[in-house]
């Protein structure tokens, strides 16, 4: 190593130096050890990940565990709402499990743990909060299987041993004395709008209660007393109402049961019918031959206008951290000197930014002010020819980023930066963004525009 030093002018600091052996015996790592360096023990981290020469067990994964409790368990994260909360799952929590698994093979435990975190975050807002799902899709899908898999044994027994002879539709939820069962039929409401009868030989379907019909069930549009109005019992199946003549339903005496008649001239009859009754789990007017969580829940959930701002943040290649950041400003969710207001600090509870985009080429592009954040908006969904859309948003969202790290440093911290560092700091995350993406379609020419501007 002397002889390495003289070389190359370089020597090694032996205080900040450790040495790691592997397939010596004590011998031999102890005459190692008499050059002076500090012998260091499996495992070590690099670059944020643990190195090590055999199979990582569940225990070298915690730092991870970790990272990703320790970014739910913060006071930004707790104040998000459901959108935001799904957006930082997308965004910065499955990148630092994206980063683990380009190195290495998460095992099966780690990754259940990480989904459990990630459901009761999303779920239930905090990581230690029991995931509350707004629907129990398993048990939602077990009503599926008992109207659709005749061979499933569970389905049998279910049949036998819980419906007995009455009507799925028609239990009584309050004289049920387990709980699992009480769970699948408090969704009987849930799964009634969405599964559908196909109309076969109708041994099966019940008159009143199965949705064979536009009408919906018919128990729900004519009421208790409908089986008194059609004279059709309440137990009777869809075959039961009919036979080779026609049906065996009482003339209309009522609009619902003149819709109902109606109907009934438009399709075959039941008992010349030779193929089997079937179901379907039908989604806007799509019929489907399984349930679709994603789909169902997409009907289900309580949905806002689409906003046009939200092309402007999460479009195609934003930049994960930056745009969350963005989003969380378009949000007024980052009241920085409001709070500081609060806890008493005296210092002004607002600031008005002007933002003026200038370029040194010629011609020159005309200057872009901003003094309002709508019309900073507005200017970022705007095609033009001097800028693409992509570049544009780009550099938008870094710099929304970048100014309020800036001003959290002035507010916090006493420290600030020259404008020209922080337009430093901007080119660098740009060209970094571009680099990392150059063998893409969208940016590939991006550099040579950004480069135009310098």
């Amino acid at each position: 190593m002397e002889e390495f030093a003289l070389w190359s002018g370089l020597r090694m600091n032996k205080s900040k130096t450790e040495l790691y052996t592997a397939g010596l015996n004590n011998a031999e790592t102890l005459e190692i050890s008499r050059l002076g360096f500090t012998m260091g023990s499996m495992p070590i981290r690099y670059l944020g990940l643990p190195l090590m020469y055999k199979k990582l067990r569940l225990t070298d994964y915690r730092p991870l565990i970790d990272r990703i409790s320790s970014n739910f368990n913060s006071w930004s994260a707790k104040a998000l709402s459901f959108a935001g909360r799904r957006r930082l799952l997308s965004s910065v929590i499955y990148g630092s499990i994206n980063f683990w698994t380009t190195a290495f093979i998460l095992p099966k435990n780690c990754i259940k743990k990480v989904e459990s975190l990630c459901s009761q975050f999303l779920w239930g807002g905090t990581e230690t909060k029991k995931s509350i799902a707004k629907v129990a899709w398993k048990t939602l899908k077990l009503i599926w299987r008992l109207f659709t898999a005749k061979d499933s044994l569970w389905a049998s027994w279910v049949k036998e041993y819980r419906i007995k002879g009455e009507n799925f539709w028609a239990l009584d939820v309050t004289k049920c004395t387990s709980s699992s069962w009480r769970s699948l039929l408090s969704l009987r409401g849930l799964a009634a709008r969405f599964l559908k009868a196909k109309l076969g030989k109708c041994q099966q379907l019940s008159f009143w209660y199965d949705q064979w019909t536009p009408l919906g069930p018919l128990i729900n549009r004519f009421g208790t007393l409908g089986p008194r109005e059609l004279q059709i019992p309440v137990v009777a199946s869809v075959a039961q109402a009919c036979n080779n003549d026609g049906w065996l339903i009482r003339g209309a005496r009522s609009p619902a049961a003149e819709e109902l008649h109606t109907y009934l001239t438009t399709i075959l009859l039941p008992s010349l019918s030779t193929i089997d009754d079937t179901y379907v789990w039908e989604i806007d007017g799509n019929e489907l031959q399984n349930v679709s969580t994603s789909e169902t829940l997409s009907m289900v959930r309580n949905r806002a206008l689409e906003q046009r701002w939200t092309q402007n943040i999460w479009f195609k290649g934003h930049i994960p951290r930056h745009a969350f950041t963005a989003w969380v400003a378009h949000q007024d969710r980052l009241p920085t000197r409001s709070r500081l207001v609060d806890w008493g600090m005296n210092i002004p509870s607002s600031v008005v930014v002007s933002v003026v985009l200038k370029s040194k080429q010629r011609p020159p592009i005309p200057s872009v002010g901003f003094h309002t954040w709508t019309g900073f908006s507005e200017w970022m969904g705007i095609r033009d020819s001097v800028v693409s859309l992509t570049l544009k948003r780009a550099v938008a969202q870094v710099t929304i980023s970048s100014l309020w790290t800036e001003r959290n440093k002035r507010l916090h911290d006493g420290v600030s930066q020259t404008p020209s560092i922080i337009f430093k700091i901007i080119d660098h995350i740009i060209r970094n963004a571009i680099l990392g993406r150059r063998n893409t379609d969208l940016f590939q020419p991006l550099m040579q525009e950004w480069l135009r501007y310098e």
